[in-house]
């Protein structure tokens, strides 16, 4: 028995449906019914059942869940006592690659040097996928883009800021020079994107929709150098949030559009599971972030805008 197995029952008698447990944890569904069956195989019983169509659980399957939820509880809390030895601190930290490795970039370098003792790693996944590591306790903290600044279900969150997102060009795109562009300009241009299930392609598709555009093709490439390759061979469109775009910028040439008319804006918001299961680094790092936003949000009152207060969320950390 794994972990991946246990998360797996667990989404699964949630949803009670495979399709969507199989979205919710980023597998296709073959491997959750792989998953489920090696679990049975293992307990010698049968998890779940069909009635109809409707998938549900067995008797077993209702009696076990219990526990296999303490299970995974028990696996987190080993996890957080050997990251919190005595010489070791280290927090599990999770994000899409546009976040954690550009848009992030200068938060998580300024917590490395100011807290030198403290280690992460990271794990990167589809923006969709980081609700879900945080609940099967796979990592500590997610860094986390949303349309609004709602709480994903049995987690916590702080939003930090709302950003705007550019639509902007690599190097030889014929649109990388003109002073100005319009809605009606982007329409039936290709793009470059990491992941189909990303908030940032559905509102852009949402946008051009309204519009009555037509919505060009688009590519899921995963990794953000293959993207950039693709975008320059392709003269294809990206999407990027502004504070991806200095790194993004300098490493790959990305320029934004100079584009007439309101942008789209996303929340940049940090997650966890509940106060009491975080570790003193987690916390640690967490608060950091909210300081790194606090800052942000005093240098750029044009382009960004945060909660009322943080004190609320502050006060139950």
């Amino acid at each position: 028995m794994d972990t991946k197995q246990l998360m797996t029952f667990l989404t699964l008698a949630e949803t009670l449906n495979y399709q969507r447990a199989a979205e919710r944890l980023q597998y296709a569904p073959s491997s959750l019914f792989r998953h489920i069956q090696m679990l049975e195989e293992e307990l010698g019983t049968p998890l779940f059942y069909k009635n109809g169509r409707q998938l549900e659980l067995t008797e077993d399957g209702r009696r076990l869940l219990p526990g296999a939820r303490d299970l995974l509880s028990e696996y987190r809390a080993f996890l957080s006592s050997a990251q919190e030895s005595e010489n070791v601190r280290a927090v599990a930290v999770g994000g899409c690659e546009m976040n954690t490795s550009y848009s992030l970039f200068d938060l998580l370098h300024r917590f490395s040097v100011r807290c030198p003792d403290t280690h992460y790693s990271m794990t990167t996944s589809p923006n969709a996928a980081v609700p879900d590591l945080l609940r099967a306790g796979l990592i500590d903290v997610g860094f986390y883009y949303s349309t609004a600044p709602r709480r994903p279900q049995g987690l916590s969150h702080i939003p930090l800021y709302r950003e705007p997102l550019f639509p902007c060009t690599a190097p030889g795109h014929p649109l990388r020079d003109q002073p100005s562009v319009s809605w009606d300009s982007l329409s039936s241009l290709p793009v470059i994107h990491p992941h189909d299930n990303c908030c940032f392609m559905t509102e852009y598709r949402g946008a051009l929709r309204s519009r009555g555009l037509a919505v060009g093709r688009a590519s899921f490439l995963g990794g953000i150098s293959l993207m950039m390759e693709q975008a320059r061979r392709d003269q294809a469109l990206l999407l990027i949030p502004s504070h991806a775009l200095p790194r993004l910028g300098e490493e790959f040439g990305v320029k934004p559009l100079s584009l007439v008319g309101e942008p789209l804006f996303f929340w940049e918001s940090v997650l966890y599971r509940n106060s009491e299961e975080l570790s003193p680094s987690a916390r640690r790092l967490i608060r950091f972030a909210v300081k790194f936003a606090t800052g942000e949000l005093a240098a750029h009152p044009d382009t960004l805008t945060g909660p009322a207060s943080f004190d609320p969320y502050l006060s139950a950390l």
